[in-house]
């Protein structure tokens, strides 16, 4: 009876054994065969954070509810990428207006979210959350996807960007008065 017991419970964790994860290793062996380059790695409020430049682009690769926080060799079950594009001169007001545009897509890959204060400037930023389950592998799909996100949220940042810029110099720019008796 004891055996049919064991062997239950044997059964019901082998499938937590299963859950593989990532660890940092593999992150930066993925990142390096996506062309990363400048890859940086750092233990930051005890998770391992990896920043790198993908395509002339900054990204940050956090990793998260690992079994030993503070180890960079641990295996974690979430991954999550990160990256800003800056946006001088656009009022606040209009960033915002960005990022609720962008969410409301039906397309839209990962959750954008604004950085920093309207004083020293802002940015329009994109995450994208990566959640390990059981036998689930970080691999190059989770790359592509990463990849497939940037690629359409920095796209979407600079052409919405640029039109509200030119929406801000049209409403801002004197209109010429033209002078009596002149044509």
């Amino acid at each position: 009876m004891r055996l049919i017991t064991y062997l239950i419970l044997i059964l019901m964790l082998s499938p937590m054994a299963l859950a593989e994860g990532v660890s940092t290793e593999t992150a930066i062996e993925n990142l390096k065969r996506e062309g990363a380059q400048a890859i940086d790695v750092a233990v930051l409020a005890g998770d391992p954070q990896i920043t790198a430049i993908m395509g002339k682009q900054g990204i940050a690769l956090k990793l998260q509810q690992c079994e030993n926080a503070l180890s960079l060799d641990s295996f974690c079950k979430t991954a999550s990428f990160s990256t800003c594009k800056e946006t001088p001169g656009l009022k606040r007001s209009a960033a915002l207006e960005l990022i609720n545009k962008y969410a409301s897509q039906s397309s839209a890959r990962g959750s954008a979210y604004l950085e920093g204060s309207g004083t020293l400037g802002q940015k329009l930023c994109i995450r994208h959350r990566i959640d390990l389950h059981q036998g689930d592998k970080f691999d190059m799909a989770d790359m592509l996807d990463w990849r497939l996100t940037m690629r359409d949220f920095l796209t979407f940042a600079k052409a919405e960007a640029l039109h509200q810029q030119g929406l801000e110099l049209l409403t801002a720019s004197p209109r010429p008065q033209l002078k009596a008796g002149s044509r």
